[in-house]
């Protein structure tokens, strides 16, 4: 059995196979993975009706050591005992050192389970069934965000329905095979995304052998960093004292981080750990040895302020901070939730930041490049009569700069409790080179999503955001920016307005988008003084207003291929009408409602320009032809 592509690291892949006779009628079929045993996985059974059984494994293991290739087996049968829906849990761990492994294969196989043994909650049972696993272990941890689950439900006797959990922001490819010996083949025809953006993908595929393994090739999110797939030199243990109080726990927890050296992952107990002093973590990893503070598998990590003197914690305020993550962790309180200064290579992934006084996470202190902000959720800033940004990347007119940063994958919400402002994502004035993708922002103060201009610089490139409910405008960007795939809906002021913003509007294409309003859809202004300046294939609606109010004159700028409901401004060409929210799906004007997908007859579709038509749609599907108008294709 080779050691194929499916062999990925442990933190950006967990790729399974589940293999299953298709023509029997079973439950859903689900596997779960231990935690915190190296070299351990559980399988839950439960058994169906009184009985002895008897279920054999076969277990094997294929690793790496000292650049050769080794193979270990053995087998075991284990005797349950007679019981009625009663949980079983076998657990198999491996002989070889965990340490010494570099890869790890593993295959189990139940070949006869008598007397209709069955598993999970789900209705029904099997005689028998095949089960293969593969497992990859870097160091004998196995982070919960890596862990890939699939189940296989046949649906009649010529096809199966599968569903695999995800990890947002990854690339999922099906393959199958008949023969565990033989090699896996991609699965075509398949209608799967390029990146998921869900917990869960599913699909229904016809199977053309009695017995067919699937399994699922997890890619890296390009949204991640480079070195996101190393493994840490040494892993650092902090456990909670509960014999300290919080603020001891807090200081001591300062005085681990500050502690790490390249190389380290900080794995953080959960508790409380409070913070009471100004706090600046200067660290410096490398490419090669990158640092980690982590929380500890499936524990909750909470660091906190008790005021809003200070911020929570601080980034590279005095001297720079490379290569460096912090993932996991909820951050409570303080001014700002995390402050970026002098940073390059900083990734914020998976944390919570809220009841901030000011902003959640600012980058607006130093110039910054290369930050990695992703999976987070930012929420109930400004509580303390700060400006109250969810986001606040860049200095204003351009005194700090944040470029070639990637902003994704990110829900900010419920920025709306300081006096004044309270964007959700706000990139300033001369930050360049930016990805702001696949966040979904909402009920917000100011605009969802603010994007300023680069100053000449490398475009900002806004996609596969959803933004609704904010009491400006929903989305506002000023130019030097490619804004596609986006859906915008609800607005106080317009779902999408251009405009003169600390500099003109210029080189800006706004396509594949859908903009939904009660009142005004889309505001361009000044879009006359700008060059290189395309409006295409956007579904712009609008239930009292304006479709399109464009300000100015807008000569040199090119429409085509949308289509809009509500006026457009006399004289603008490349727009065909729409008949209202009965062209999608499900919408509802104020954003109680969001399945924005064409109807059957909807004007939207084969309305685009396919000399404007995006690759793919706002959740990563790929578009077909004829292209559809708005963020979705069909």
């Amino acid at each position: 059995m080779p050691l194929g592509d499916q062999y990925l690291p442990i933190e950006r892949s967990f790729p399974w196979a589940i293999r299953s006779d298709k023509r029997e009628s079973h439950a859903s079929n689900h596997f779960l993975i231990g935690t915190g045993k190296s070299g351990a996985f559980d399988r839950d059974w439960c058994a169906y009706g009184d009985g002895e059984y008897r279920v054999g494994f076969r277990f094997e293991a294929v690793y790496l050591l000292n650049d050769s290739v080794r193979l270990n087996e053995e087998s075991m049968h284990a005797d349950l005992p007679s019981a009625s829906a009663v949980a079983m849990v076998a657990e198999f761990n491996v002989k070889a050192p965990i340490a010494s492994m570099n890869k790890h294969r593993c295959l189990l196989e139940c070949p006869n389970v008598r007397r209709g043994a069955r598993c999970g909650p789900g209705i029904g049972h099997w005689p028998s069934a095949v089960f293969a696993i593969w497992l990859l272990l870097a160091s004998g941890s196995l982070p919960a965000e890596s862990a890939t689950v699939m189940t296989v439900t046949p649906t009649n006797s010529t096809r199966v329905a599968l569903a695999w959990s995800t990890v947002s922001g990854r690339a999922y490819e099906l393959q199958s095979t008949s023969d565990l010996s033989a090699s896996w083949n991609t699965r075509t025809g398949v209608n799967l995304p390029t990146l998921a953006t869900t917990t869960t993908l599913t699909q229904e595929v016809a199977t053309a052998d009695a017995r067919e393994f699937f399994q699922i090739k997890e890619d890296p999110s390009p949204y991640d960093p480079d070195w996101s797939a190393l493994s840490p030199t040494r892993m650092v243990p902090f456990a909670y004292n509960e014999a300290k109080t919080s603020e001891q726990n807090g200081a001591d927890l300062q005085a681990a981080i500050q502690a790490l050296v390249p190389g380290d992952k900080l794995e953080i107990g959960g508790g409380t750990y409070s913070i009471n002093s100004y706090t600046t973590f200067n660290l410096q990893g490398t490419s090669e040895a990158p640092i980690w503070i982590a929380a500890a598998p499936d524990q909750a990590v909470t660091i906190t302020r008790p005021d809003a003197n200070q911020n929570i914690i601080n980034v590279g305020a005095g001297a720079p901070a490379r290569f460096v993550c912090f993932a996991g962790i909820e951050f409570l309180g303080g001014s700002h939730g995390i402050r970026l200064y002098d940073c390059a290579n900083v990734w914020i992934d998976r944390c919570r930041i809220h009841e901030t006084a000011d902003v959640g996470i600012s980058a607006n202190a130093a110039d910054t490049s290369h930050l990695y902000i992703t999976r987070n959720e930012i929420w109930n800033t400004g509580r303390g009569g700060g400006t109250g940004e969810g986001m606040y990347l860049g200095g204003n007119n351009g005194s700090v700069i944040m470029s070639e940063s990637i902003i994704a994958l990110n829900r900010v919400h419920d920025t709306v409790n300081g006096p004044s402002q309270g964007d959700g994502i706000e990139v300033k004035q001369g930050s360049w080179g930016n990805l702001i993708a696949a966040n979904r922002v909402h009920d917000c103060n100011y605009p969802c999503i603010l994007v300023y201009g680069t100053a000449g610089m490398p475009h900002n490139i806004v996609e596969h955001n959803v933004c609704y409910r904010s009491n400006d405008n929903a989305m506002q960007v000023q130019g030097e920016c490619i804004v596609r795939d986006n859906l915008v809906i609800g607005a106080a002021g317009s779902a999408f307005t251009s405009q003169y913003h600390q500099g003109s509007p210029t080189a800006l294409s706004v396509i594949q988008n859908t903009f939904i309003n009660s009142g005004t859809a889309v505001r361009l202004s000044a879009w006359d003084s700008g060059v290189n300046m395309i409006f295409a294939n956007n579904a712009c609606y609008s239930q009292n207003g304006a479709a399109l109010n464009a300000l100015n004159s807008v000569t040199g700028v090119v429409f085509a291929g949308n289509v809009s409901y509500g006026t457009v401004t006399p004289g603008v060409s490349g727009f065909r009408s729409g008949t209202g929210l009965a062209d999608f799906l499900k919408v509802q004007w104020d954003a109680t409602e969001m399945d924005a997908r064409p109807s059957e007859s909807s004007p939207l579709l084969g309305a685009g320009d396919n000399a404007y038509a995006t690759v793919t749609d706002l959740y990563f599907y790929p578009r077909k032809s004829p292209k559809a108008a708005g963020c979705f294709g069909p």
